[in-house]
């Protein structure tokens, strides 16, 4: 999974941190304001199936998506000051 942290959001109110130091294999940490990945130019590395997680009425939850996509292969979740 990827985070990617808004500038704003402070470290000691966020769980990213958290999850970078529980599974440093499987999570990584970006800072929204220096370092997005390109994940349109690095699908052939990571899988076709990458998916924001974003709270949305209208979003579909993880296991429709996967019956209609097939298995996920990277999670990015946005870290931000709402």
């Amino acid at each position: 999974m990827d985070v990617i942290k808004h500038m704003k959001e402070s470290n000691s109110k966020s769980t990213a941190v958290q999850a970078v130091l529980l599974a440093p294999d499987s999570a990584k940490l970006y800072q929204a304001e220096k370092e997005i990945p390109e994940y349109a130019t690095r699908k052939d590395e990571l899988g076709p199936n990458i998916v924001i997680v974003y709270p949305s009425p209208t979003a579909p939850s993880i296991a429709d998506f996967v019956k209609l996509h097939g298995p996920i292969n990277r999670l990015v979740f946005l870290d931000a000051t709402w």
